[in-house]
């Protein structure tokens, strides 16, 4: 079912009051490996440096409840690639995602988000 051109609007109002962006396939920051998949959306929402969209960029994803080991690990992993100037991309919950994005806060995260900023899930 298609979303009706008010659900839009309000949607970008809401975008614009939090300083969010939308990214278009074809755009400047839309990600070159992502446009090029078969199934790449056809608009995105950005919050914050979208400039690091297009760097090269690594994922790291894991376990909500990790070992403490393994949240050591990913903390590592991310900081060591972010020094080679990697820009380290992850989901938003705890466990490695977090660890992966601690780690490389000092040289470029980005969080992927379903749901979008305003719809944490899981809480």
């Amino acid at each position: 079912m298609a979303c009706s051109i008010s659900k839009i609007n309000k949607e970008l109002e809401e975008l614009e009051k939090i300083g969010g962006e939308l990214i278009v396939l074809g755009d400047t920051y839309y990600p070159t490996p992502l446009a090029a998949t078969e199934d790449a959306p056809p608009i995105m929402m950005g919050l914050g440096h979208t400039h690091l969209l297009n760097q090269n960029t690594f994922a790291i994803v894991g376990a909500r409840n990790a070992s403490a080991v393994g949240l050591k690990v990913a903390n590592n992993f991310a900081t060591k690639l972010g020094e080679a100037v990697y820009i380290i991309a992850s989901g938003l919950a705890r466990g490695i995602d977090a660890a992966a994005h601690q780690g490389s806060i000092n040289s470029g995260t980005i969080a992927v988000l379903a749901g979008g900023a305003d719809v944490i899930y899981p809480r």
